[in-house]
């Protein structure tokens, strides 16, 4: 087993640069070099609040949940992916035996494990680091066309789509229609493009 560098919060307002061990993949894992990663609303919360409302952190914590990178090694068992393979990386693990994970509703699962989240104790160490070794099922290859940068949006991205989705189930095809967008951090702006594709009349 080797170590990669991480950015670890130990507590508020104290971020540290730390070694953390970068284990062999096993079955069903990959380990990835991470290109690059963003930085959520939360990162920030655990950072300068020492946690959200009433999710403390409680235990030295690796932040980040929105990162892609390259392939570096596969585990037995993995066929889906090849070294040297960009991915976005998806922060979320359900569980697989739940109700929800059995009927195949696994974004429902009840004991859902999310990358950089101090909900649970111990907490999910994230993905603010130079190498990870995570479950291949939670990697999405995507063509060489794509920046490290752009594949690190795709958590947050994905957020947007579906709330656009979520709106054309209230409100019908976004075509045509004036699109409010309130707020302009990452997750607006994302909307606002989101919105910007289906053709809207107008976006703001």
């Amino acid at each position: 087993m080797t170590q990669t560098r991480c950015v670890r919060l130990n507590g508020q307002d104290d971020l540290t640069i730390a070694a953390t061990d970068l284990p062999t993949p096993d079955r069903g894992q990959v380990r990835v070099a991470v290109l690059a990663g963003g930085i959520c609303g939360s990162d920030l919360h655990y950072w300068q609040e020492g946690g959200i409302g009433t999710i403390r952190v409680r235990e030295p914590i690796i932040l980040g949940h929105e990162a892609a990178g390259r392939i570096e090694a596969v585990g037995p068992d993995v066929t889906h992916l090849q070294v040297g393979q960009l991915v976005a990386m998806n922060p979320s693990h359900p569980c697989g035996t739940c109700d929800f994970c059995q009927a195949g509703l696994p974004h429902h699962c009840m004991a859902m494990r999310f990358k950089g989240s101090a909900m649970y104790l111990p907490h999910e160490q994230g993905m603010f680091r130079d190498g990870i070794t995570i479950g291949a099922a939670q990697c999405h290859p995507l063509p060489d066309t794509v920046t490290p940068g752009a594949a690190a949006c795709a958590e947050p991205l994905a957020v947007c789509l579906h709330a656009a989705n979520r709106a054309e189930a209230i409100a019908g095809p976004l075509a045509g229609k004036t699109v409010l967008v309130t707020g302009a951090g990452p997750i607006g702006a994302l909307c606002v493009a989101v919105a910007a594709c289906a053709g809207p009349r107008r976006s703001s």
